[in-house]
């Protein structure tokens, strides 16, 4: 399949950071939208992971077995 790029600006920047990391413009577009493409498809994983560990620390939190965060409690964590 062929792309034709048509923006000189995108041809012009994918040139310039090619000669600058010395590859081509091909390799350059390449990583560009593969980085995309993970962070597009990384992202919804990553909530998705998050959501998971929520659920689970929901599960074996119990708020009547809190202790109360006072200036006591603070304390101790420094000594």
């Amino acid at each position: 399949m062929m792309l034709v790029l048509e923006d000189e600006d995108v041809v012009q920047l994918a040139t310039r950071l090619a000669e600058r990391r010395n590859v081509t413009p091909t390799q350059v577009l390449r990583d560009a939208l593969t980085r995309e493409w993970s962070r597009e498809v990384g992202d919804a994983s990553m909530i998705d992971a998050v959501r998971k560990i929520q659920s689970k620390l929901r599960a074996l939190s119990d708020p009547r077995k809190a202790q109360p965060v006072d200036k006591d409690f603070i304390d101790s964590l420094y000594e």
